[in-house]
This record gives structure tokens, C-alpha cells and sequence, in this order.
């Protein structure tokens, strides 16, 4: 696969599939703006870019910017 060919999951292209994870954690942290769960959700995402292997990217970026989100306001709530 070249790299400007979509990589695909459940029928959803990759690209697709992590504005989903943006979506979910969206209603999962209705105290941050969009644009913050974008950052923290391509930070993570921009880790896996050599990984040949796409099939799990976006459940991986999700559980691990989850994880980011959760520390953060756990440290801001105190």
C-alpha cells in the first residue's frame, strides 16, 4: 500500500475512522473545546505513522488519548 492510499477499518477509511474517535471523546469530555481532543488525538495518532500495521490504530489512539484526557482532568479537578 502506498502511502497516499486510504488505510481502511470496518469499512471506514482511516481518516474516517479517527474524526470518529474525535467525535466519541468529544461526548466523553463535553468540558473540552474540539480543537483540544484534536491535538491530543493526532499527537497519539502521529506515533503510530511508521507502523505498518493500521488494522488497530485508531482503537489504540483512542485508548491512549482517553487515558491522556482522563489523567489531565483528574489533575486539573484535583
Amino acid at each position: 500500500m502506498s502511502p497516499q492510499e486510504p488505510h481502511h477499518h470496518g469499512g471506514l477509511n482511516e481518516d474516517d475512522a479517527i474524526r470518529h474517535v474525535v467525535s466519541r471523546l468529544a461526548r466523553q469530555f463535553p468540558g473540552l473545546s474540539t480543537a483540544e481532543i484534536e491535538r491530543a488525538v493526532h499527537g497519539h495518532y502521529g506515533t503510530f505513522d511508521d507502523r505498518p500495521v493500521r488494522d488497530f490504530v485508531p482503537m489504540l489512539v483512542e485508548r491512549a488519548t482517553r487515558e491522556q484526557l482522563v489523567r489531565e482532568q483528574v489533575a486539573r479537578d484535583g
